[in-house]
This record gives structure tokens, sequence and C-alpha cells, in this order.
């Protein structure tokens, strides 16, 4: 998959991604910064899927690409961050230490 450069510049971001069992990870040759990148703006969605007394679980998914997607919490420790999602990919990251209802108010960020 190539991502578009702002106008007028040629270089190019080109995505590979490999099969690991039923999970697909990207992988990235960059050439420039991302902030080098033409990037449409991104909705990212969250749901929770599951929660036990020690934390949630949480299914993030954007509508273009994101870089680093991040949550905004103080008092939980997610046990991933700061990952890459592509359209229409799904990534579920379990939080300790985030109730079940305190899930409506956690901020998900990006670095782009």
């Amino acid at each position: 998959m190539e991502l578009p450069v702002a106008e007028g510049d040629a270089r190019k971001e080109v995505w590979a991604l490999k099969p690991d069992g039923e999970t697909v990870r990207p992988a990235v040759l960059r050439q420039n910064s991302f902030k080098g990148l033409d990037l449409p703006e991104s909705k990212i969605n969250a749901e929770m899927v599951g929660a036990d007394a020690g934390g949630v679980l949480v299914r993030v998914s954007a509508d273009n690409y994101c870089h680093g997607v991040h949550f905004g919490l103080e008092n939980a420790v997610p046990e991933d961050e700061y990952f890459d999602l592509l359209p229409g990919e799904s990534r579920t990251v379990r939080i300790e230490g985030l109730a079940a209802d305190e899930f409506e108010g956690m901020t998900i960020k990006t670095v782009l």
C-alpha cells in the first residue's frame, strides 16, 4: 500500500504487509518523515469487548492511517501503545487498572 506525500514531493511511503498466523502487522520502510505525509484526517473508534476485575479489553480501529495511537491514561497500563493502524485494521488491547465504567471517559490520541 502506498501513502501519499505532499503535492509536488516525489517521495513515497510504501507499506509491506506480512501475514503472521492470523495476525497481520505492518512493516514500515520510510524515506522521509511522517510529517511529510499528506494524510486525511482519521476517525478512531474504540469498543470495549471485554472486562474483568483487573481491566478491560478495547478494540481500536480507524478509517484512515493513524500513526502512534496511544491512550490518555494516568492510572491504568495498556499492554500496547504508540502503534500504527492501517485503514480498516483493528487492534485489541488489554488495559490493566481501567474499570469498565471508566471506559467512556478514556481518551485515544495519535501522534499524527
